[in-house]
């Protein structure tokens, strides 16, 4: 079984903890809450706090998630991104001939669309919700509750999009290791 030591060698070497300290993800802690009433209440769907319609979500860990997250702030960049949501829908509606001129003349299903996604709209931009985790140490570079973590930590890491980040890097390096012996 893995210690904390074992893992402390692990993710501390050249994980900058970047994706535990500051995260996006699509649901207020509130919308979470909401979801799990309705789960207890049978329903399929739930309204969430911007008063789009959600499907419920059936999932175990979301208590944990509840209790995991610290909301940080609202806004235009995600940590792991370059350019900002708003650019990156401009630039897909642009490509596609469609765009209607700004972000809040989007027809209500895009929008829709937008809310199912996580995105927040205000005024004419597209928001995220930036998260931190409470069980990540921050100077050890661990989560203090590595055996107990959700699934979505759990499934976290391949495709990760943070600049410089050697978790990711080192799991496309070490797959591309593994396809290259096997042809040969």
């Amino acid at each position: 079984m893995e210690t904390i030591k074992d893992r402390t060698e692990i993710v501390t070497n050249g994980c900058s903890g970047g994706c535990c300290t500051a995260f996006t993800f699509g649901w207020t802690i509130e919308d979470l809450k909401k979801n799990q009433e309705a789960v207890a209440e049978n329903k399929l769907t739930y309204i969430n706090s911007e008063g789009y319609e959600r499907r419920v979500l059936n999932d175990n860990s979301i208590e944990s998630i509840i209790d995991m997250l610290i909301f940080i702030e609202l806004t235009e960049q995600d940590p792991q991104l370059k350019n900002t949501f708003t650019e990156q829908v401009t630039e897909d509606f642009k490509k596609r001939g469609t765009w209607p001129g700004s972000i809040k003349d989007l027809p209500l299903h895009e929008k829709q669309e937008i809310d199912r996604k996580g995105f927040v709209i205000r005024e004419d931009k597209i928001l995220c919700r930036v998260y931190t985790c409470k069980h990540f140490d921050k100077e050890k570079k661990i989560c203090n509750n590595y055996e107990n973590r959700p699934h979505m930590c759990r499934n976290y890491g391949y495709g990760c999009k943070y600049e410089n980040c050697c978790y990711g890097k080192h799991n496309i390096d070490k797959n591309l290791s593994l396809e290259k012996e096997e042809h040969e």
